[in-house]
C-alpha cells in the first residue's frame, strides 16, 4: 500500500539501500527538498549530519504529520516530536521501539 501511495504522488517515500550511510540518506533527502520546496527556505539547512531524531522533527514539519524513521525490520530509529496525545498505534511503535504486529 506504501508503494503504490509513492507511486501515486499522495506520499513520499525515501528508502535506503542495505549498507547505505545515513549521512548519504541525509543529504540525498535535503537535495529533493531543497528542490521541491517554495522559495524561502526548506528547514534542513541547519541540521546535523547523523541527527536522526531531528532529522524526524523536520521532516514532520515539513510534511505537516508526525513521522518515525525505521530500519528494513521495522525498528524505530527515531521519531517525531508531536505538539498532541499519541494515538495508540504510534504509541506502541514507540514505546516498543518497533511497528507491532
Amino acid at each position: 500500500a506504501l508503494l503504490e501511495a509513492a507511486a501515486s504522488g499522495r506520499t513520499a517515500l525515501l528508502t535506503r539501500r542495505p549498507g547505505q550511510g545515513w549521512t548519504e540518506v541525509l543529504g540525498q533527502l535535503r537535495t529533493a527538498v531543497a528542490h521541491s520546496a517554495p522559495t524561502g527556505g526548506t528547514g534542513v539547512e541547519g541540521l546535523r549530519l547523523g541527527d536522526l531524531p531531528e532529522l524526524a522533527n523536520t521532516v514532520a514539519a515539513l510534511v505537516g504529520g508526525a513521522i518515525t524513521i525505521e530500519d528494513p525490520q521495522s525498528r524505530v530509529l527515531a521519531y517525531s516530536r508531536m505538539d498532541h496525545e499519541p494515538d495508540p498505534m504510534r504509541r506502541l511503535t514507540i514505546l516498543g521501539q518497533e511497528v507491532p504486529r
